[in-house]
């Protein structure tokens, strides 16, 4: 009954995951717990019983790192720092394109972190840049300041059916990064896209005339 009752060897983390090549560009530590591993990429502490790379094979994880595009390049210091340290803040995370429209440095404070949608000052760490990025407070945030933009370009619409040109093209801007929040798209596939609809608005009355039916039965086809 005593061996039944045996508690299993406890799994801790491992010091040679921060070193493995398949783990080190999103796993860290958890302060004060050695039986739980952090994944930055999907903003989770998660039991060392659970193999890193079984983590890594899930679905979610997959689609994290994917919709993140982590540069492998990333200095791997910076993301394994000791939570008792300060870390600077780099000019280098201005140009990841998940914290372009928000993203400050913070004057006579270069420990610390900006938000514009939400206007905190924060501790700059890389994993807290990216967790405030998915707080809900933080996309709360956007989303209702997105909407404040769509609603007074509305307004500006329903005032002056003549706006100028500068106008109905903010108006168009404001529309389409409303669509790539509610759709979650990724900011370097809504550009992809941009451009492409560019390149076929050449020629508006084929762009106009396109239909997803059509379209669906040729991916089909091919």
């Amino acid at each position: 009954m005593c061996d039944i009752l045996q508690k299993k060897k406890r799994c801790t983390f491992k010091e040679c995951w921060i070193d493995d090549e398949k783990f080190k560009n999103w796993i860290q530590k958890v302060p004060l717990n050695e039986e739980m591993y952090h994944c930055s990429v999907c903003n989770k502490d998660i039991m060392c019983s659970t193999y890193p790379s079984r983590h890594a094979a899930t679905g979610k994880h997959k689609y994290h790192m994917n919709y993140k595009k982590i540069d492998q390049n990333f200095c791997h210091s910076c993301m394994n720092i000791k939570e008792s340290g300060r870390v600077l803040f780099k000019k280098s995370w201005l140009e990841f394109e998940l914290f372009k429209p928000w993203l400050r440095e913070v004057p006579d404070d270069e420990y610390s972190f900006f938000c514009l949608t939400c206007e905190k000052i924060m501790g700059a760490r890389l994993s807290q840049v990216y967790r405030h990025a998915e707080s809900l407070s933080h996309l709360k945030a956007v989303k209702a300041h997105t909407s404040k933009i769509i609603e007074e370009d509305n307004r500006i619409e329903t005032i002056n059916m003549n706006s100028s040109f500068d106008e109905r093209r903010k108006y168009a801007n404001s529309r389409y990064a409303m669509f790539i929040e509610e759709k979650k798209i990724p900011l370097h596939i809504a550009a992809e896209l941009l451009d492409f609809f560019q390149e076929l608005n050449r020629e508006p009355e084929i762009l106009q005339s396109m239909r997803m039916d059509e379209i669906q039965s040729f991916t089909l086809i091919n």
